[in-house]
């Protein structure tokens, strides 16, 4: 699927279900997912549903509705690089269910509602999250749930509310965060993990002193 163009559509700008293997590549999506719920099925200016061994590259999103690309589990070896998402009314990447072997690197996703956001209520494994622009979000500029065996390295966030983080990680265990920068004028929290066997080294954080 590669080099189209779609704008306003009430749901997913595109939308695939039980796709193996297929390359989404140099798309441009605008106005997107403004009508369609996300709660049963996945909505976005990007959905996959059940996709294994998926590409999606190259892609520009601006103004979904939703997210600008998400992806729901079954998820397995699956890359998603170089994209970019603009003024998303929720994340800017969301991954959700069972997740292993994914690759998120070099997507720039600004001024959205949320940057990258990998969730399951089962195990996360093996996903690289890498090299990764997040700027001015309304949420986490990084959020992993229930991840073991993976990596958060070489991303820069900044611009983010003071309530939230640049990089969040919540119950994972062998998990290396390293070489990110995070960045923010406000006074903010900068890294949070919350889980055992953290390999956390090389990051810069910047943020504001409370006043």
């Amino acid at each position: 699927i590669i080099g189209n163009k779609v704008s306003n559509t009430a749901g997913s700008g595109i939308y695939l279900a039980q796709n193996d293997g297929a390359i989404v590549r140099d798309n441009k999506i605008s106005n997107s997912s403004q009508q369609q719920s996300d709660i049963t099925l996945p909505s976005g200016g990007l959905a996959l549903n059940e996709c294994v061994g998926c590409t999606v590259e190259n892609n520009l999103i601006t103004t979904s509705g939703k997210d600008g690309i998400v992806v729901v589990a079954p998820l397995t070896n699956t890359t998603i690089q170089g994209n970019t998402v603009e003024f998303a009314k929720q994340w800017g990447i969301q991954l959700r269910g069972a997740v292993s072997d994914l690759n998120v690197y070099r997507n720039l996703v600004k001024n959205s509602v949320g940057g990258i956001d990998v969730v399951s209520t089962s195990a996360i494994t093996r996903t690289k999250i890498q090299r990764n622009v997040i700027d001015t979000t309304f949420r986490d500029g990084i959020f992993v749930v229930s991840a073991t065996n993976s990596d958060i390295s070489h991303n820069h966030v900044k611009n983010y509310p003071a309530t939230y983080f640049g990089i969040r990680v919540f119950s994972g265990a062998s998990f290396s965060v390293r070489w990110n920068t995070v960045t923010n004028a406000v006074a903010s929290g900068g890294i949070d993990l919350v889980g055992n066997n953290f390999q956390m080294s090389d990051n810069t954080v910047v943020v504001a002193s409370p006043k």
